[in-house]
């Protein structure tokens, strides 16, 4: 079911107008970071470049389906909404700082690695860490409401 309605928002042309803006953001931040190692990038929109290699984020490098996920798991909780919001803005927040190393490491190992490998992270690697990595954002806020707020479920 989540698939359907993420896929129904997704394809709409006001979510790829907001989905360009992030990744523009995203490039720019992940740019910046991957210069601190001493490269030698370059934005331009959503695409990151240098003279050896260049990459550009596209539907789906925004983590929006993550945050969604996330987001979405929280809120169709049957809890106080007083309990879900500092979770959600600290779940998006860690979410978004993944993306940021995610993009840079796939840009350090595109200029560096073979095509083979930059496919693996990029297509396999990657996507189940995410996963796994929302699926524990959730789950460690679950046992933290259950532990500490017996009562949040009233």
């Amino acid at each position: 079911m989540f698939s359907l309605i993420l896929f129904a928002m997704t394809d709409q042309s006001w979510f790829a107008s907001i989905s360009s803006k992030i990744n523009i953001l995203y490039a720019k931040i992940s740019s910046f970071i991957i210069n601190i190692f001493g490269e030698d990038t370059y934005v331009i929109n959503d695409n990151i470049g240098s003279k050896e290699f260049s990459m550009s984020l596209r539907k789906g490098c925004d983590a929006l389906a993550p945050i969604i996920l996330y987001s979405t798991a929280i809120l169709a909780f049957p809890v106080k909404f007083s309990t879900k919001w500092k979770s959600i803005f600290i779940g998006i927040a860690l979410l978004s700082i993944l993306n940021v190393i995610r993009i840079a490491t796939l840009y350090i190992i595109g200029s560096y690695a073979s095509e083979t490998i930059f496919d693996l992270m990029h297509e396999t690697v990657w996507p189940v860490f995410f996963i796994i990595f929302t699926l524990f954002l959730f789950l460690r806020w679950l046992n933290t409401l259950m532990t500490k707020k017996p009562n949040a479920t009233e």
